[in-house]
């Protein structure tokens, strides 16, 4: 009996003993803590852009000046009966280039500044032909004029503001200065001309300008984000001249080109500095 009393006292000691420590274990272990990655947007960051300009615009002119009966534009009636004419011309074309910018977050609101360098390849010309008796030319001669404009970079400089509509979502406008390499040409063919008219003229410049718009940018992961802009840019005006000597005279032709663009692009940017890790 005395080892069967012993025997249950040893067990019991033993069952209280590992109940004791189920318990503790249980009060001492923690659960998994589970992270989600917070999308921060204070830092630098660089990207790559690419996208499409255009422009639809009749703000061209053809103007010129004679010192005798008729000249490169008399067919025309420049200068003789119109100051000018228009001449509508349709660009379009690709852009690529590389972004660095900086973001201030505060709550909502993202702050920041960017700017970009795009190699560019926004072209377009057209062609006026004309004759028919005007000035001193029969009816059987023509002229024919064709103006062409390039804009073969862009830089921009821009300030940002936007609001965050989700932690990864940002909405924002921008605007600020634009830089242009630009290209415009003219050329005017005349083979009944007495010397025969062919003369070109080419002048190319880089010109400062503004740019505004909007647009959007998604982060997809802490540190990665894809976005898509619109971009309006003005770099005003630019013009090119040509001369032509017939006997007794001279006589210009210029061609004064608008330089406004439409630009739509997308971007994917890398950003430096980490989020804040959220834990919950």
């Amino acid at each position: 009996m005395r080892k069967i009393a012993l025997v249950s006292t040893a067990f019991a000691a033993l069952m209280m003993g590992a109940a004791s420590a189920a318990d503790m274990a249980a009060r001492y272990t923690k659960a998994p803590v589970a992270v989600a990655p917070a999308y921060g947007w204070t830092g630098f960051y660089i990207g790559v852009n690419g996208g499409y300009g255009w422009s639809q615009d009749n703000n061209n002119t053809l103007s010129g000046a004679d010192t005798g009966a008729g000249g490169i534009l008399s067919p025309f009636g420049v200068p003789q009966t119109f100051a000018g004419i228009g001449l509508a011309m349709k660009s379009s074309g690709a852009l690529v280039g590389g972004t660095v910018g900086y973001n201030w977050q505060q709550g909502n609101y993202v702050f920041g500044v960017e700017a970009d360098g795009d190699w560019a390849n926004i072209k377009g010309s057209s062609t006026a032909i004309a004759g028919g008796g005007v000035g001193f030319l029969p009816a059987f001669q023509r002229v024919t004029v064709t103006g062409t404009k390039n804009l073969d970079g862009l830089e921009t400089i821009r300030g940002r503001i936007g609001f965050l509509a989700a932690p990864q979502f940002l909405l924002y406008a921008t605007g600020g200065l634009a830089v242009g390499q630009e290209k415009v040409a003219i050329q005017a063919l005349g083979p009944t001309f007495a010397p025969p008219l062919a003369a070109f003229n080419s002048s190319t410049r880089s010109k400062g300008g503004y740019t505004v718009g909007a647009g959007a940018e998604w982060k997809f992961a802490p540190q990665w984000s894809v976005k898509a802009e619109y971009l309006y840019v003005d770099l005003g005006n630019q013009s090119s001249t040509i001369a032509y000597a017939y006997p007794g005279a001279t006589s210009t032709a210029t061609l004064e080109t608008k330089h406004d663009y439409n630009i739509a692009r997308v971007g994917l940017n890398y950003q430096f500095s980490k989020a804040v890790v959220a834990k919950y």
